[in-house]
């Protein structure tokens, strides 16, 4: 019988050391997950007409400003 709790006890620690070693993994693709975010920022810039801020790779020049590149705001001139 004891050694049937011995192998018991050593499966349920090999698989807490497995589910350790899955958690470090995790946090670690996060962590790396992160710091791509943060590259791939864009800055903001707002629509003279509407006022909402988009993305500067999506606003039209306009004027001294910028304009939404879709929508109402871009056929207007």
């Amino acid at each position: 019988m004891s050694k049937i709790l011995f192998w018991i006890g050593i499966v349920f620690l090999v698989l807490f050391g497995l589910r350790l070693y899955n958690a470090a993994q995790l946090a670690a693709r996060r962590r790396a997950a992160g710091g791509r975010r943060e590259a791939a920022a864009q800055p903001m810039v707002r629509c003279e007409r509407c006022r909402t801020y988009i993305p500067r790779t999506e606003a039209l020049p306009a004027g001294d400003g910028f304009r939404c590149a879709s929508g109402p705001c871009a056929h207007e001139r």
